[in-house]
């Protein structure tokens, strides 16, 4: 089955048309391959996904803008329960909930999302979300990244929960910031070790599809 281009959401949140081939471009600027060098690069296929699929640059700003993401009224204190005050601490620039009584601060950081970008026989493994968010669209197998796991177990964890894939990781692929809801991407190129897959608890069908 060829899907040209193929409505994707990456762990259900980031909606994007992408289409499978040369000169693709992506309407989200900060999406772009990381500019690591690949030990592996020699090992791939001229034809593969990884060499086949552009993205827009990424243009860094040298004055950001405010962050525009969800930001939590914290009430009381995590550590102690006191209740909060917020203000800019002392050489900082944010607000912040500084608790009244032990005068620890919350600080509030990014999600980081990790998942894979499976290759098979030039296809690619896409599971149909069976859950909101995005209910019935196909994503890549990704999820949160867990305490005291790296970014690469947490990717292959994922793929292992929603496409029952094992897979072995071959080189970072792909970078994406999302500040509106709080969330960092690291999406890795990956091949699948053995030609099985079907879907986990929150997919409702994997597939692969021509690219």
């Amino acid at each position: 089955m060829t899907v040209k281009p193929i409505h994707l959401q990456i762990c259900g949140l980031v909606s994007q048309r992408w289409s499978w081939k040369p000169r693709t471009v992506s309407s989200l600027s900060s999406f772009s391959p990381i500019p690591y060098p690949n030990p592996y690069s020699k090992l791939l296929p001229t034809n593969t996904v990884a060499r086949r699929v552009r993205f827009a640059p990424f243009h860094a700003s040298s004055s950001p803008l405010p962050s525009a993401g969800i930001v939590r009224n914290i009430k009381f204190c995590q550590w102690c329960g006191g209740s909060t005050k917020h203000d800019i601490p002392e050489g900082e620039e944010r607000l912040r909930a500084i608790c009244t009584v032990c005068g620890k601060i919350a600080y509030q950081n990014p999600k980081m999302v990790v998942g894979c970008l499976i290759e098979h026989d030039n296809k690619v493994l896409l599971c149909k979300r069976s859950i909101q968010p995005s209910h019935g669209l196909w994503t890549l197998p990704a999820g949160y990244l867990e305490i005291g796991e790296s970014a690469v177990e947490g990717a292959i964890r994922e793929t292992r929960e929603e496409a029952n894939a094992d897979v072995e990781v071959i080189s970072p692929f792909a970078q994406l910031d999302i500040p509106l809801i709080g969330q960092s991407y690291m999406i890795f190129l990956a091949k699948l070790k053995k030609h099985h897959f079907s879907p986990g608890p929150e997919s409702s069908a994997c597939q692969l599809f021509s690219t």
